[in-house]
């Protein structure tokens, strides 16, 4: 490997044998993970055996980020204060948790306080979250002064583990609620995912990725929560158009696309991380109903073998092209809703996808050979369980 370019905000550069390296956990000498020469995986495997179970533990949450003056953040609430900068949002976010259960009932709850997002700095120095959902708006230098200042409270952690900045998609034509849709205008702007299927064009969709992952890491983002490779079934579902469509094999060819453009063929400096969602399938609604809603949370197969031969077509075209990782979806697959699906005929197991051991470990993994990792949808855990 030639001479990398090497930057620190921080942290102090070891030059070793006329190269330069980070002194991440500031010891003096060039650790393992701090060598760029060495591969990735001995770098990780390394830096692992150092890590405590809180760090390791953090690294495995994912958490929304407002910037101050946030018109997006929850609750209608207002940063209060800021780091010395002023670029960073100190202010804990904290809402009512309102428990499923009704009053009367066995296991009735009162509603508590629950810490929904921690400000910057206790969220990475405190909490050791390094993941970090972007909702907000701004100008795409703004964007990139703020994530660079994150970066720089992250690489002066103990072992200057970095962060890495998430987002839905940024670059078409419309606005859609909180959670779906984050923005639009920035960055270069492009028809949505269904003009994109529209023009059965799969190398300018693969150039879409590519240009618009350019404008991304220059702004500071690295990981994008999409494309949905959901195949749509049903008009009246809110979410329909953000899909390629109800053709599995044209939605197969997109979504292979979207991941070449935006990840290149090797993950690398330039590259988007991708998550393709939500698998196995979030386009089997009933009546248009969405799980982000009690009355929407079962999927219906109505047809026969429709969930290999509609659904997962285009989950294995995002894995052939290397998609790092996979959504589940909020919902559950409906016995009492669908026609056999499973190929050793038993029925499912009426559980959420992202705790189903069936969708999970035995298709998605075992039969489809995934490797990466299962990144689940938010609030999976305390507030869609």
């Amino acid at each position: 490997m030639v001479n990398a370019k090497v930057e620190s905000r921080i942290k102090d550069i070891i030059t070793k044998d006329g190269k330069e390296f980070r002194d991440l956990n500031g010891n003096g000498i060039v650790d393992t993970y701090e060598n760029w020469e060495l591969p990735v995986e001995e770098r990780v495997q390394d830096l692992i055996s150092r890590m405590t179970l809180e760090e390791k533990a953090g690294l495995m949450t994912v958490s929304s980020q407002y910037m101050p003056h946030s018109e997006k953040m929850p609750g209608g609430i207002k940063a209060k204060k800021t780091d010395e900068s002023g670029l960073l949002n100190e202010t804990d976010i904290v809402l009512k948790h309102h428990p499923f259960s009704e009053p009367g009932d066995e296991n009735y709850e009162l509603p508590r306080p629950l810490l929904y997002t921690a400000g910057a700095t206790k969220g990475i120095m405190d909490l050791n979250l390094r993941y970090f959902i972007i909702r907000d708006n701004p100008k795409s230098e703004d964007l990139a002064e703020w994530t660079n200042k994150l970066q720089e409270v992250a690489e002066s952690t103990r072992l200057g583990i970095p962060s890495v900045m998430v987002s839905n998609p940024r670059n078409h034509i419309g606005y859609l609620y909180h959670g779906l849709m984050e923005a639009s205008g920035e960055f270069s702007l492009w028809p949505g995912e269904l003009g994109m299927a529209a023009t059965f064009d799969e190398a300018l969709v693969k150039e879409f990725g590519e240009i618009a992952a350019r404008e991304w890491r220059s702004a500071g983002i690295h990981k994008l929560y999409g494309y949905m490779a959901d195949i749509a079934t049903d008009p009246l579902w809110m979410r329909y158009n953000g899909t390629f469509g109800e053709d599995p094999e044209l939605a197969a060819k997109m979504i292979r696309a979207i991941v070449e453009g935006f990840q290149g063929e090797k993950l690398g400096q330039g590259s988007v991380s991708i998550t393709t969602k939500h698998f196995p399938g979030g386009g089997a609604r009933h009546g248009g109903h969405d799980p982000h809603y009690p009355w929407g949370s079962f999927n219906p197969y109505p047809t026969p073998g429709s969930l290999y031969d509609y659904h997962i077509l285009p989950f294995k075209a995002a894995i052939e092209a290397g998609t790092t990782s996979m959504m589940p979806y909020y919902s559950y697959p409906s016995n009492a809703h669908s026609a056999m699906q499973l190929k050793d005929g038993s029925p499912f197991e009426e559980i959420g996808f992202a705790y189903n051991k069936v969708i999970i470990q035995d298709i998605l993994r075992k039969e489809l050979g995934f490797t990466g990792y299962i990144n689940s949808d938010t609030g999976i855990i305390n507030m869609m369980p």
